[in-house]
């Protein structure tokens, strides 16, 4: 009889454990369900706020570094008293970025960090800019679960920005984002003459697709003086570059609207047309005018020109 019922047990035992393993897959090597992509990943923020710690040795590249160990963070970490806060390097991975602006910064966000694939990562974050120019660093830093040593994390910037844009002073010393949305638009096209600003025509800056339209009228040859060349009514293509000004016994680098094409200009002494490389130089804007100087070079080893000053006049629709 104990046989019997022994053998009963034994065998009832071993329907539930083969019913569990339908329905769980008691292969080892049964592979897992696939991940889906993309997915959020949550993440710590990590600071040195409130210790005697401070982030040194950063490249301040806008770039992502993975830190899998306490021996590489103390790469860039000195205090000057304690410790810095701990991170677990067996569980955890910090992603590290750093950065400059050139302009003040009143706050920076981590918004999301998203995997799209098993070694794909993207950390965005959002940095809000004032118009005050000064350089500033910054530094964001997260805790996540391991990561691989060799994963791929990308960084994503946006740019929020506390700005007047018809109000900036030095406007060429802004990061070039903030001058194109502050240029973007019509404008109507005023030059003095003998210290009284007249409207000569109207100008069209689309710095989304890089075009620019003088519309003038075309008995008005005074006009190009002040622009330097003589510009056809259809649309011109630009290019922005930095440009080299010497200034003071310095030399500064600051954004120039190149035009891509050589324009048309009267070379008196020649008495003849010549084409020359003519660019615009924004120097500030005030109260929805901004003060514009025309520059050209006359051949590829020349330093450019400062030709004349116009007003541009925002057109509100």
């Amino acid at each position: 009889m104990q046989t019997f019922l022994q053998n009963l047990f034994t065998k009832t035992a071993l329907f539930f454990v083969l019913v569990a393993c339908v329905a769980t897959s008691c292969d080892p090597d049964e592979p897992k369900p696939e991940e889906k992509y993309p997915k959020d990943i949550s993440f710590t923020e990590y600071s040195l706020n409130g210790t005697f710690c401070q982030w040194t040795n950063l490249p301040y590249d806008e770039k992502i570094m993975i830190i899998n160990s306490t021996e590489e963070l103390e790469k860039y970490i000195t205090c000057t008293s304690g410790r810095y806060p701990f991170i677990d390097f067996s569980k955890n991975t910090l992603l590290l970025t750093s950065g400059l602006s050139t302009n003040n910064i009143p706050e920076i966000t981590l918004t999301k960090l998203q995997q799209s694939s098993l070694n794909q990562f993207q950390l965005d974050i959002e940095i809000t800019i004032n118009a005050v120019v000064r350089e500033k660093e910054w530094v964001k830093a997260v805790i996540i679960e391991k990561i691989n040593q060799t994963s791929n994390v990308d960084l994503n910037i946006t740019l929020e920005m506390q700005i007047d844009f018809n109000n900036i002073e030095n406007l060429f010393e802004q990061p070039l984002p903030v001058i194109q949305k502050c240029l973007n638009g019509k404008w109507e096209l005023n030059i003095s003459l003998e210290n009284v600003y007249t409207i000569h025509g109207t100008v069209n800056i689309d710095t989304e697709n890089n075009s620019l339209q003088v519309i003038i009228d075309e008995k008005d040859t005074t006009i190009f003086y002040w622009l330097a060349g003589y510009y056809p009514p259809t649309p011109l293509s630009f290019s922005w570059k930095k440009t080299e000004f010497p200034e003071y016994g310095q030399v500064f680098s600051w954004y120039v609207m190149w035009l891509d094409d050589e324009i048309k200009h009267y070379n008196p002494q020649l008495e003849e047309f010549i084409y020359v490389k003519t660019g615009w130089f924004f120097r500030h804007m005030r109260n929805g005018s901004v003060n514009v100087m025309a520059l050209r070079i006359n051949n590829p080893n020349s330093n450019p020109q400062g030709y004349y000053l116009c007003y541009l006049t925002r057109i509100t629709e």
